[in-house]
This record gives C-alpha cells, sequence and structure tokens, in this order.
C-alpha cells in the first residue's frame, strides 16, 4: 500500500492540469477522485506536511542555471528583473541578487530582489526596492540564451492567485514561506547587493551591513 506523498501527488496533478481539462463526462469517478486529491495534496503543502523543506539552511544567491543544456550568465537574468520590473526614486541604478526556486523547461523561477543603493559619505543609501518571486522564459537560439519573458504576481488581494496562476505547485511553498525562512533568503540576497554596491563605490567594507530599513516586499 502507497503512504501518501502530498508532494507527490502535487507533482502528478500539476502534470495532469498540463494537459488541459479533464471532463468529468469522460471519467467522473477519475474526476473526483483528482479532485479529492488535489485539495488534500494542497492542503498538505499549505501547512508544511509535505516532506519537502520550503528553505534551505543556506541560501544559492545568483548560481549559474541551465537551460536546454545552455548555461544562463545570472547577469543576464538580473538585467532582464531590472529592465522588466525595477524602479529607481532617487537617481541612483537598481540592480538585483535572486535565489532560485524551482525551473520547468525553459521557464526558470526565481525570488529576485532589487535594491537602488547610493552612497553617502562613507555610507550605503537606500532607494526604492522590490523583492518578489518572478518568472523568466528563456530561449536558447543557437546555443545562445535569450531571456524573452517575465512574470511577477500582481499586488494586494490579486497576489495570491496570480502566485498560484503563475508558478507551478510545487514551487508554492517556496514562496508562501514561513517569516523565518522569507528573513533568511532576504537577509543572503540583501548582503550580495549591499557588498558588491560597497566595492563598487568604492567604499570601506563596513558600509555593507545592511541597517533595519523599510520592507522592499
Amino acid at each position: 500500500m502507497r503512504h501518501p506523498d502530498p508532494l507527490h501527488d502535487a507533482q502528478r496533478l500539476q502534470e495532469i492540469a498540463d494537459l488541459g481539462p479533464l471532463s468529468p463526462e469522460v471519467d467522473p469517478i477519475l474526476s473526483r477522485t483528482l479532485r479529492g486529491r488535489a485539495a488534500a495534496a494542497l492542503a498538505a503543502l499549505s501547512t508544511g506536511a509535505a516532506c519537502a523543506p520550503t528553505g534551505p539552511a543556506t541560501v544559492p544567491v545568483d548560481p549559474p542555471l541551465t537551460v536546454a543544456g545552455v548555461v544562463v550568465p545570472p547577469d543576464s537574468l538580473n538585467a532582464y528583473v531590472v529592465t522588466h520590473a525595477g524602479f529607481t526614486s532617487r537617481g541612483g541604478r537598481m540592480r538585483c541578487a535572486y535565489t532560485p526556486l524551482g525551473q520547468r523547461g525553459e521557464r526558470v523561477f526565481l525570488w529576485a530582489l532589487c535594491l537602488e543603493l547610493l552612497s553617502d559619505g562613507d555610507s550605503l543609501v537606500g532607494g526604492s526596492g522590490l523583492s518578489a518571486p518572478v518568472a523568466l522564459t528563456v530561449r536558447s537560439d543557437g546555443g545562445v540564451p535569450r531571456v524573452v519573458a517575465l512574470e511577477r504576481p500582481r499586488d494586494g488581494d490579486e497576489y495570491g492567485p496570480s502566485v498560484r496562476r503563475i508558478f507551478p505547485i510545487t514551487i508554492w511553498p517556496r514562496i508562501f514561506a514561513k517569516p523565518a525562512v522569507d528573513n533568511v533568503r532576504a537577509r543572503a540576497l540583501e548582503g550580495a547587493l549591499r557588498r558588491a554596491a560597497a566595492v563598487r563605490l568604492g567604499l570601506p567594507p563596513d558600509a555593507a551591513r545592511a541597517p533595519d530599513g523599510p520592507d522592499t516586499r
């Protein structure tokens, strides 16, 4: 007898969903069974009952990704996010860092943090910020990777529904993570951005220390 595995059920349900709608008239028993398993899998994932962790102990920052056998440079992913989702408020330049959430074919799913960081004496000061999950579509033309599209969730009441529309079900727990997991991820990404900014702006290493600041989500 197979023991229940919510994550496995969720993966299989996603695969079935990708094939298109299932007609209850064709197989009403199978349709009802799948709906029941979907509800159980989603409940388990949302409460953390699935065996897969919702966040790693260490957060990988800007690792190269591979799409169709071609390595995608992290700079190209971050530059696309800046161009299509970034904004500034203090005349600086926004830069991004990411940690992977998952991948499906040419679609890569990332958590991106973007910050506008400027120098003020020997200190770093912040302007605008963005922290969000994003879905990028990467094509490989002649062995050259090229990001061609970006999707990210809407704000407010549409956040949850748009996450569920854009991202595979197996990634939802990483997006709707507990605050402790979310904070570890944010600190890792912010630390990388601040260290790079301090070097780029010729500031002392202490300038990279993150002060308490506004939430960028």
